[in-house]
């Protein structure tokens, strides 16, 4: 593992949020999209945090939620100690394992996050930025 200084290594953890929330609302928007094609419209904004929070369709979301929420635990300004490198390297292991990347070629890569999405309903359409938003978080691994 590469030592990042402090500095370095919470300019890295923002890097990996912005990233990750870009991922999540494409996420989001793909999930809602499949569950209006079965369910018909969400009435808007209220209806569609209910439905996050709360329904089956939308609970495979929750563990990228709560990665995202423990990311912006180590980034609080009032934390003390600042974030470290082993729980950068505990936040990277999670990230691999949610994206399905793996770091040992004998391995195969087993289904990844935004991969699932795309199983539960197909291919959904209009929604591109998802495998972008995919490759974009998995740059900001930190090593």
């Amino acid at each position: 593992m590469i030592y990042l200084g402090p500095v370095a290594l919470e300019s890295e953890l923002t890097a990996l949020t912005n990233s990750l929330r870009k991922l999540h609302l494409a996420l989001i928007e793909h999930t809602r999209i499949a569950y209006e094609r079965v369910h018909g419209s969400v009435a808007g904004p209220g209806e569609l945090l209910q439905l996050l929070t709360r329904d089956p369709e939308f609970a495979w979301l929750h563990p990228l939620s709560e990665l995202m929420a423990w990311v912006d635990e180590l980034l609080d300004p009032r934390r003390d100690p600042r974030p470290q490198p082993e729980e950068a390297a505990a936040v990277r292991n999670e990230l691999s394992r949610m994206l399905g990347i793996t770091h040992d070629p004998t391995h195969p890569v087993p289904a990844g996050l935004a991969r699932q999405s795309a199983r539960r309903d197909g291919a959904c359409r209009g929604t591109r930025g998802a495998p972008v938003a995919h490759r974009r978080a998995g740059k900001h691994l930190i090593h």
